[in-house]
């Protein structure tokens, strides 16, 4: 570790702005990627500055639709105002900042930690250049924040009780983190010596809060999310999978990993299974691995021999060696080739979710309620009741049988809420949107569907 030296110091520094300036750049490269689900939370932060209280429309009874419980409390400062899409733009810089604030420290940590500086500079090449950390940090979710805290719980890898607690608040904005968060306090706890169970206490403490609140003021112990969404292993072996591939993270020789960097490697598993266990996500690029992307860069750093730097010999073209540099470049080569095939199309997410917005307002205004899967845009397009067919914040509709796309949602159950509009969205095909538009009451009931950006409106007759 860095000795204290100003010389050490200032190399800190370095490393600390070099990393922060690397990953800045990447965030610019995707700043224009955001995810609809982002303005849920929108809604429901709006709804408490009204003064209407914890809801998703201000008409319904209170749900627990944010799976991140205190996320809509976090974002309260920057949704002041009527324009949702004006806050999703300040949640949005929010995010950039604590990602890049936490990456800073992470570089500090990694710049004070003895190994050549060509392995700190893959390390830095490998994290600026992950697709899912850049796209996410700028996204509008709590991903993010998770980012930053995953991240400083990382840079903390020598300091197991501030590791714990950071780890824990990481998991009460991603639920399904928190056996990662118990298995990289435990790991970095027997890595220090210290007494396992206290530690491992204070990550799962904050869970425990988040548990005992939702018991308190919803009835259950777990967001609407888990009974809207049911998991299915298949779908979350085939997510795990392909958000390994996707992040292009470094490769760990395990057999080589001790103390930190093993207890990192462990918990990077042990969230994969929950991550499997949990069906995955459908949200794109690897949302549900982002957070430990900077887990296996620090590890890397960390697996690198020392007993070489001490003895002063050059590095020689040996296995250790040849393995490190093909590593190495893999995760920067696969990183590489991940933004040119998959980063483009998530560049125009925000100026094509803005333009559907804009269009669907003047459509929407005289509705008094729409039905719809993705309620996220559409929480932006009007400040109307919506009906969310998927269940995410309806918690009747979450009971029915099905996934949030093809709840059985009926066509007595839209008519009998006073549905006056529906949106379908046709080039997915979704179960619940076929059957409610194969439905004859609905045809009865409901016009022809009219273009609305890549949705149909369907308004009821007069």
């Amino acid at each position: 570790m860095a000795s204290g030296s100003f010389g050490d110091q200032m190399n800190q520094r370095t490393w600390a702005i070099l990393f922060v300036a690397a990953c800045a750049v990447a965030c610019a490269g995707m700043w224009g990627f955001t995810i609809d689900d982002a303005f849920i939370p929108i809604r429901y932060a709006r709804n408490i500055l009204g003064g209407h209280g914890w809801r998703f429309n201000a008409s319904d009874p209170p749900s627990d639709g944010v799976t991140p419980l205190p996320w809509p409390i976090l974002i309260l400062p920057f949704a002041t105002g009527n324009d949702p899409l004006a806050t999703l733009d300040r949640v949005r810089i929010f995010g950039v900042l604590v990602h890049l604030a936490a990456i800073g420290v992470l570089g500090w940590k990694i710049g004070g930690i003895d190994r050549p500086s060509w392995i700190k500079a893959i390390a830095c090449a490998a994290l600026a250049l992950c697709l899912p950390v850049a796209a996410h940090a700028s996204s509008g979710m709590e991903t993010a924040l998770a980012m930053a805290l995953a991240t400083c719980a990382f840079s903390f890898f020598d300091r197991p009780s501030v590791a714990a607690w950071l780890a824990g608040a990481c998991a009460v904005l991603r639920p399904e983190m928190i056996v990662w968060a118990i298995a990289l306090s435990a790991g970095l706890a027997i890595a220090a010596r210290v007494r396992v169970p206290w530690i491992a206490l204070r990550a799962i403490a904050p869970t425990i809060v988040v548990i005992v609140v939702r018991l308190v003021c919803f009835g259950r112990p777990a967001p609407l999310a888990v009974l809207a969404k049911p998991a299915d292993l298949s779908q979350g072996f085939a997510y795990a999978v392909a958000a390994i591939v996707a992040s292009a993270i470094p490769a760990l020789a395990l057999w080589r990993l001790r103390g930190p960097a093993l207890a990192i490697a462990v918990a990077a598993g042990a969230h994969a299974i929950a991550i499997i266990a949990a069906g995955g996500d459908w949200m794109p690029y690897a949302r549900l691995f982002a957070p430990i992307a900077a887990g296996f860069v620090l590890a890397f750093v960390l697996e690198v021999d020392r007993a070489r730097e001490a003895s002063s010999r050059p590095w020689k073209w040996d296995a250790h060696f040849i393995s490190i540099i093909v590593r190495g470049a893999v995760a920067v080569g696969g990183s590489i080739a991940m933004w040119i095939v998959a980063a483009p199309r998530g560049r125009h997410v925000l100026a094509d979710r803005t333009a559907l917005v804009l269009e669907a307002r003047p459509l929407l205004h005289d509705v008094k309620k729409v039905a719809a899967v993705d309620i996220g845009w559409v929480s932006a397009a009007t400040d109307g009741p919506i009906v969310d067919l998927a269940g995410l914040t309806d918690p009747q509709i979450a009971l029915l049988p099905g996934s949030h796309t093809s709840k059985r949602v009926d066509a007595a159950m839209i008519i009998d809420r006073g549905v006056d509009a529906l949106l379908f969205y046709p080039p997915q095909n979704r179960v619940v949107e076929l059957r409610l538009e194969d439905s004859p009451v609905i045809q009865e009931h409901f016009g022809p569907p009219q273009p609305l950006g890549p949705y149909l409106l369907r308004r009821a007759k007069n």
